[in-house]
């Protein structure tokens, strides 16, 4: 009996999407910032730049990265979840943002057409792949000079306003703030210097100052205490910051979570262990897994390890004199440090 192929239904495909594995059609602009820093990543050329234009209900997401060859535009942009064919075309899992292939396929969440216009730093002329969301693509010569990618959307109804200006700027700001690339919105540089955690100071006063202004504009409140952390078997670095009132210990404790400087989510659960339910961390992770939405962290041995690691030292601040509601651990973390 002859085998065949499956047959994809992509306007299916997005409603799955929309529904039942993102949160909010919002990623979009994630899912083409990681698939741009990817490309910058796999040329190995320097920081790159990724450029963001607005207006008129179109968007337009430019890199100077490795771009893709016509043969590789069939491969990569008209399969869905083969991540495969990421691999053998040189997109090794553990150094990219992206995991399932099925980034590009966001961009429907708004947009009924996306067009992508790339030249290969490999060499090859320029091309243009345009995808239509009721499953049909087409292939075509296009004109572009350096190698590159560039992504045009435009806005289906109902979506115009996850496309306009100001909610494009947020969004960038939001999830590619700390990408290590020259992001622009309009013109406006979104990216800075990094993780503010990682950022030279003159003193630890001055470092500690800055870091409470950091959580006074994330989560509205100056901490009673700043607390580092670093577990290198997992890549991640950042701080948690102990909440100034007393809260029970069935808060739900969530944290702004980035893999290789892209946003996460900011209210992920489950990485620190229980009783930590007074503190609030921002960190940046290389080798924690996300969920297939990139929403959320899989759990695994590693994420494990990261809880444990994180209950180490109370010595530092986790308990002990240092939170003023907490009389000493009493053995809550299994620790033996006392006030």
């Amino acid at each position: 009996m002859a085998e065949r192929s499956f047959q994809v239904d992509l306007r299916g495909v997005v409603d799955l999407l929309s529904r039942h594995l993102y949160a909010s059609p919002r990623v979009y602009l994630r899912e083409l910032l990681q698939n741009a820093v990817d490309a910058i990543t796999a040329r190995g050329a320097g920081p790159g730049r990724v450029t963001v234009e607005t207006g008129g209900g179109m968007l337009r997401v430019s890199d100077d990265g490795i771009g893709l060859t016509a043969d590789e535009v069939h491969t990569l942009l008209a399969t869905i979840g083969r991540s495969s064919k990421r691999d053998e075309l040189g997109f090794a899992r553990h150094d990219f943002l992206g995991q399932f292939g099925i980034g590009l396929l966001s961009a429907f969440l708004v947009a009924d057409e996306i067009e992508v216009v790339t030249r290969s730093a490999r060499g090859g002329d320029a091309v243009r792949w345009t995808g239509l969301s009721g499953g049909s693509y087409r292939v075509e010569p296009a004109e572009r000079d350096e190698p590159g990618t560039t992504v045009t959307l435009h806005a289906r109804r109902g979506a115009a306003e996850l496309l306009s200006p100001p909610v494009v700027a947020d969004l960038a700001r939001a999830y590619g703030s700390l990408l290590p690339v020259e992001l622009t919105v309009d013109g406006v540089p979104i990216t800075g210097d990094g993780p503010p955690w990682r950022a030279p100071h003159p003193d630890p006063a001055r470092r500690r100052r800055a870091l409470e202004e950091y959580c006074e504009e994330l989560y509205g409140f100056t901490p009673y205490d700043v607390i580092d952390l670093d577990v290198p078997e997992a890549g991640l670095t950042g701080v948690a910051f102990v909440l100034p009132q007393a809260v029970p210990p069935t808060a739900r404790a969530a944290h702004r979570v980035y893999l290789k400087r892209m946003l996460l989510a900011e209210g992920v659960e489950g990485l620190l262990p229980d009783w930590a339910f007074f503190a609030r961390c921002v960190v940046d992770a290389g080798e924690l897994r996300p969920t297939a939405s990139r929403e959320a962290l899989y759990e695994d041995e590693l994420l494990e390890s990261v809880r444990h690691s994180s209950a180490r030292p109370c010595g530092s601040g986790w308990c002990g004199s240092r939170r003023p509601t907490r009389r000493g651990c009493a053995g809550s973390c299994g620790c033996t440090s006392s006030a």
